[in-house]
């Protein structure tokens, strides 16, 4: 799947939006300054080393790199014109000109049996000195959101400070999958036996290695079969996050996916893929193993393998082994992942995390989904179902497309979905007066279903992120027709599971 199509050459577009302050795209030459602007809006984040108590956080080298990275020219997920900044023109020589902005990634997923590629809002920052000013909502408004909508992005989606972008027209409505686990400390690992040699070992990924690591990372194989909404291990990516990123390096905290193939150690053939990666903490991503192997037998010389590996990587030789970056795993491969629940004696229970999700037009979205969506009526009570499905969402909310959504189905297809305004009672009641008076004549009355949902709340409900029990518990306006409208969307938008890495680039 072709993620997006490069945009070609420099954005044109320019803001000026008063007291100095344009905004505009980037451009390969403003990847310093955008690695400046991180590096101190996020100083006191806890990304990377940890801070000796006591002492002031120097700038973030973490985000430095990140901001740097995705502006070489080669990211996977954008090109280096996808970066919206504020300037300051009015800035003084050897003063770092940027002082806000955020970028928009695009990745390849899927919502069931549909591919889609969802835009990604990444990156996002203001300098301290400049916030409270309404800089982001300008960059999100007048930039981001439409480069996103003009390609073709039916669904959005970041990572962020909490609370903040509800008021850009997003809701938390995706997870980035099943509760993670954390391994407090790495002395609890199992130790070789003395003597010992390791069934299985990792080695380096080249890129004749691409058409395997793409077999291998298939939901099904990453143990998440059951999964409708996530993202996909393609091609581009791993191109990119094993090979492509490393011809560009320049810190200790590029490339911070590590990727490896594991080798059974008798055999000498390759087996199986371990992905760890490193943002203030380890974490482990994903663990595949051929089918037929035991991850009872590979599990702990994977880990092992993988605790030298990030260790050898990230630790300074000469420090002790408290100030050790790698002292804790955090596991993020799926509750019912086997190598989970071999570990489950180890581990403390964690966290998912949600994700603002921005749906700009549902009716777009459902139309780009619609087979999932006939899927699910076949399989269900209301196999060859016909009506008209009328969604009042009370009022339109800025960046979203309609305040109502009318979807036709016809025996099980949908043949339509558009925005739709709920007439006012006055409407209503000459709708029921002229059925009355044309009482008596041969009609085709198709059935009308129908609910009304709190402004962004459906959008929970389309992604799957709850069922419609929990939404109509969690928002007092929220009601459904009847019996009918109720299990029509039961069937089409059931509680689902997702998988998401928020941070994957």
């Amino acid at each position: 799947m072709t993620v997006f199509a490069p945009h070609k050459g420099p954005r044109t577009q320019r803001i000026d939006i008063g007291d100095g302050l344009v905004m505009r795209w980037s451009t390969k030459a403003d990847a310093d300054d955008v690695g400046t602007l991180l590096s101190e809006a996020f100083r006191w984040e806890p990304f990377g080393p940890p801070v000796p108590a006591g002492t002031v956080p120097g700038p973030n080298e973490v985000v430095r790199a990140s901001g740097r990275r995705l502006l070489r020219g080669n990211s996977v997920v954008m090109t280096e014109y996808d970066y919206a900044l504020v300037e300051n023109t009015r800035a003084q020589p050897g003063e770092c000109p940027l002082v806000a902005c955020a970028c928009l990634h695009a990745v390849p997923g899927y919502y069931g049996s549909v591919q889609l590629q969802y835009g990604k809002l990444e990156v996002i920052a203001t300098h301290p000195d400049y916030r409270n000013k309404g800089l982001i909502r300008r960059l999100l408004f007048d930039m981001i959101h439409p480069a996103s909508d003009e390609r073709g992005d039916l669904i959005q989606f970041i990572q962020g400070i909490p609370h903040f972008y509800l008021q850009f027209g997003y809701t938390y409505a995706v997870r980035t999958g099943e509760r993670r686990a954390r391994i407090p400390s790495l002395d609890l690992i199992p130790k070789a036996q003395v003597g010992e040699t390791e069934a299985f070992h990792l080695r380096t990924v080249t890129l004749a290695d691409i058409p395997y690591l793409v077999q291998m990372s298939t939901p099904n194989r990453l143990h998440r079969d059951d999964t409708h909404l996530g993202l996909l291990f393609d091609e581009a990516y791993w191109r990119y996050t094993t090979h492509d990123v490393y011809e560009t390096k320049q810190s200790i905290f590029d490339a911070s996916r590590q990727t490896r193939i594991i080798v059974d150690a008798t055999t000498g053939k390759d087996v199986g893929v371990t992905v760890s990666s490193f943002l203030g903490q380890w974490q482990w991503d994903l663990f595949t193993l051929e089918k037929g192997l035991s991850f009872l037998d590979a599990v702990f010389p994977v880990l092992r393998g993988m605790v030298t590996m990030a260790k050898d990587r990230y630790d300074d030789p000469e420090a002790p082994p408290e100030d050790s970056f790698i002292d804790h795993l955090v596991i993020d491969l799926g509750a019912r992942h086997p190598a989970s629940l071999i570990l489950e004696p180890l581990v403390r229970p964690g966290d998912f995390e949600r994700l603002y999700t921005r749906i700009p037009s549902y009716a777009q979205f459902l139309v780009r989904v619609a087979p999932v969506l006939e899927e699910r009526l076949s399989r269900s009570a209301l196999m060859g179902v016909s009506g008209t499905l009328c969604l009042d969402f009370f009022k339109r909310v800025q960046g979203s497309s309609g305040r109502g959504l009318q979807m036709m189905l016809e025996r099980g297809k949908i043949v339509s979905v558009k925005d739709w305004v709920p007439p006012t009672p006055q409407e209503r009641m000459m709708e029921v007066r002229r059925r009355l008076e044309e009482k008596g004549r041969v009609q085709v009355q198709t059935k009308e279903y129908g609910a009304s949902l709190a402004p962004l709340s459906f959008t929970r409900l389309v992604t799957g992120e709850i069922s419609l029990d929990q939404l109509l518990e969690q928002y007092g306006e929220n009601s459904v027709k009847d019996a009918e409208s109720r299990l029509l969307l039961e069937v089409l938008f059931p509680k689902v599971q997702h998988h998401f890495s928020s941070l994957w680039w």
